[in-house]
């Protein structure tokens, strides 16, 4: 694991190339197991960052972002007030339907992005940055109620699944 970590740190390679690289070693050396080598990919935490980030770039590529922030920002209303509520509406909301507060962030940032811009909102001004904040906040702290939209839950569900033995799927 050591010497991965120099060029995971310097970046002097691809990130995916040292991983792969040490994926490879370790299995070619016989560190561990493949169970042992490989089990984080097991966890359902991993999972649910990678398909919330699939999902928010999906949504950033296509263009349904802007889409989406042109569709909201006139629901807002014109007051500063009304946007970082409204943001913080939409990334509470986001919650029950988007498991992963990262894929969440990635999804609603640009949004934010682009109605602080319809607002006249330029990058460094406070404003904007009030705008990005809210989308953050909004998307990660109001959704610890619900159980399955935060990795801590997750991984809080699958400790005591393996604690107490069940794999009965978390509804």
């Amino acid at each position: 694991m050591l010497p991965a970590l120099g060029p995971f740190a310097t970046g002097a390679l691809p990130e995916y190339v040292t991983a792969l690289a040490f994926f490879t070693l370790a299995m070619l050396f016989h560190v561990g197991a493949a169970a042992l080598v490989f089990g984080g990919f097991t966890s359902d935490a991993l999972w649910l960052i990678f398909g919330g980030l699939v999902i928010g770039v999906a949504v950033k590529g296509t263009g349904l972002g802007q889409r989406l922030a042109e569709g909201l920002a006139p629901r807002f209303g014109a007051g500063y007030a009304g946007v970082i509520t409204g943001v913080l509406v939409v990334g509470t909301c986001l919650g029950f339907i988007m498991p992963s507060s990262v894929g969440r962030a990635v999804l609603l940032i640009p949004i934010a992005l682009s109605i602080a811009d319809s607002l006249g909102f330029s990058p460094g001004r406070r404003g904007r940055t009030g705008v990005v904040l809210a989308a953050a906040f909004g998307c990660h702290l109001p959704t610890f109620a619900v159980l399955p939209a935060n990795i801590p839950n997750v991984v809080l569900a699958g400790a005591a699944a393996q604690l107490y033995h069940t794999n009965r799927p978390m509804n």
